[in-house]
């Protein structure tokens, strides 16, 4: 199901991108659910050592957003390589600053 609703948004949901570290595609997810997020690092990234760890940092970020985050989303999250070396606390202000600009803050 997870799959399924991760892939209908990279069909028909918005994209948003945030120029510095990433850029995502928000589409509709199950009524009653929360939100299902993904994190996707293409391998031009670097090393799957390098791409894990943008992938925590990028996670590290969001779970300061935890409980702001809009209910009933599917969001695919695509780092950049910037995400790899910007100072957490500019990280952080990225990720939120996306997810105003796309409207999945309560």
């Amino acid at each position: 199901m997870k799959k399924s609703l991760l892939a209908e948004a990279l069909k028909r949901g918005r994209h948003y991108t945030n120029r510095n570290t990433l850029s995502m595609v928000v589409g509709a997810g199950e009524k009653g659910q929360g939100s299902i997020i993904a994190i996707a690092t293409k391998k031009k990234l670097g090393t799957a050592v390098t791409r894990n760890r943008i992938r925590r940092r990028i996670k590290a970020a969001m779970a300061r957003l935890k409980g702001r985050i809009a209910k009933e989303k599917s969001i695919v999250v695509f780092p950049f390589i910037m995400a790899k070396n910007r100072q957490f606390s500019f990280l952080c202000s990225d990720v939120e600053q996306a997810f105003k600009e796309a409207g999945l803050l309560i």
